[in-house]
C-alpha cells in the first residue's frame, strides 16, 4: 500500500525555521520531525521567500502553502471567451445545460 501524505502543520515549520536557525542540518532536522529529510529540503525549496533564498519565516511559509493548495483545486471553466459568452447568453435566456451542451 502507498504512502500517505500529510502536510506540514505550522507548527512543523516553526519547528524548522528554529532548528534552521539553530544551523541544524537537513536530515537532523527530518529526524526531530519523524519526516524524511528530502522533505525538510522540499519545504525549503518550495516555500522559503522567492527573493531571498536562506532565509525561511515560517508563518510567510504555512501562507504561501495553503494559497497554492486553495489555488490548485479550482480550475478555470470555458477558458475560450467566444465559448463562455454563449453559454452565459443561453443560459440567461433560459436554456437548460444540456442544450448548450448539445449546441456546442
Amino acid at each position: 500500500m502507498g504512502r500517505k501524505f500529510n502536510r506540514m502543520s505550522l507548527e512543523e515549520r516553526e519547528y524548522i525555521g528554529i532548528l534552521l536557525a539553530k544551523g541544524e542540518s537537513l536530515r537532523s532536522i527530518g529526524k526531530e520531525l519523524g519526516r524524511n529529510h528530502s522533505s525538510i529540503s522540499r519545504e525549503l525549496n518550495i516555500n522559503a521567500p522567492p527573493v531571498h533564498k536562506g532565509y525561511y519565516l515560517a508563518h510567510k511559509a504555512h501562507e504561501r502553502s495553503v494559497v497554492r493548495n486553495r489555488e490548485s483545486h479550482q480550475r478555470p471553466r470555458l477558458k475560450d471567451e467566444t465559448i463562455r459568452d454563449f453559454v452565459c447568453e443561453k443560459i440567461v435566456k433560459g436554456w437548460s445545460p444540456e442544450l448548450v451542451a448539445g449546441c456546442i
